[in-house]
């Protein structure tokens, strides 16, 4: 996998099933952009971008990649070099937007590497988490905690249909649904009787405790989970 590769369609069923819009992650950019331009001069230069690559290869090395001396130093020329297409001088808007993307696939990549590393045995990925690496994709998006923790409040009170301040299996069935519908088109084979049992599978992971509902951090966890599972049927895929 290089940087200059991008996996568009599991980029944009990962925002769908957090509940991000497409105008959400388009205004983060522009947001971001603003912020790097910093002559704003409506365009980035390459010295404006440096601290955006030093950023993004910092957080890889905290996912455990690993670079030679020389990688470090020649890192916002490589980066520059994929990035400035036009060969202009400078980044436009679309050109920063594909630089936030590659640095998303870049984390991801240097997690997945990390995550194998550590681990032989692969059995139950789809149920776990990776909140170091959730972590560093919210910090090169540029969207903050507090920004993720509203979605999910917004996003519960949208799922919890009576307005009980908790979510029941019924009123989870739609989400789990199209989370399987989303892994689908990224080319996950389901049998049958998965698709018949997938409520109840999925939300005997989820009830923690065992309640009979779900509270605002079991579907914060549910959310998390929807992601990884999508991740990974797209590199199955």
């Amino acid at each position: 996998m290089s940087l200059a590769e991008f996996d568009q369609k599991k980029f944009d069923q990962a925002l769908k099933i957090i509940g991000v819009t497409e105008a959400d992650f388009k205004k983060t950019v522009a947001d971001e952009f603003k912020r790097v331009d910093k002559d704003g001069s409506g365009s980035i230069d390459k010295k404006e971008l440096a601290p955006v690559v030093k950023r993004i290869v910092k957080a890889m090395m905290d996912m455990g990649e690993k670079f030679k001396p020389e990688e470090k130093e020649s890192a916002v020329d490589d980066v520059w070099k994929v990035l400035d297409a036009d060969k202009s001088g400078s980044l436009d808007m679309k050109e920063f937007e594909n630089a936030l993307k590659l640095g998303i696939l870049a984390v991801e990549f240097a997690a997945d590497t990390a995550e194998e590393e550590e681990t032989e045995n692969a059995e139950g990925a789809e149920t776990e988490f990776n909140q170091a690496k959730f972590d560093q994709a919210l910090k090169i998006l540029g969207v903050k905690e507090a920004d993720f923790q509203k979605m999910m409040v917004d996003e519960f009170k949208k799922v919890d249909k009576d307005g009980s301040g908790s979510i029941d299996k019924k009123e989870l069935a739609p989400v789990v649904k199209t989370i399987m519908k989303s892994m689908m088109d990224m080319g996950e084979k389901f049998k049958p009787e998965e698709k018949e049992s997938a409520v109840d599978d999925v939300w005997k992971i989820l009830d923690a405790d065992k309640s009979g509902a779900l509270d605002m951090k079991e579907f914060e966890n549910a959310m998390k989970l929807a992601i990884l599972a999508v991740e990974f049927a797209a590199d199955e895929s």
